[in-house]
């Protein structure tokens, strides 16, 4: 998956961001909720609505911060997926 930013009118690829945790939403347990890392310091909780419509939430804070905020939001279901 690559991000575009727009700037003026330029585009800028952003670096390609990476897969740090999975999990499942504790209210349903079929959500799917993933921790992503696409710049230092800069986090993304992404959480998929259905197979058309994700939300995201963007954040700075170190790495072990957003895997605590991450493990607080799915709970049990916490998996990691790569170290970083």
């Amino acid at each position: 998956m690559v991000r575009l930013l727009v700037i003026g009118q330029r585009k800028r690829i952003m670096a390609y961001p990476n897969l740090i945790a999975k999990g499942y939403s504790p209210l349903d347990g079929i959500t799917p909720m993933y921790l992503w890392n696409s710049e230092n310091y800069k986090y993304e909780i992404e959480v998929y609505k259905n197979k058309y419509y994700s939300e995201g939430e963007v954040f700075d804070s170190s790495y072990n911060e957003a895997l605590d905020k991450f493990k607080e939001l799915v709970g049990d279901s916490f998996e990691y997926v790569a170290l970083l």
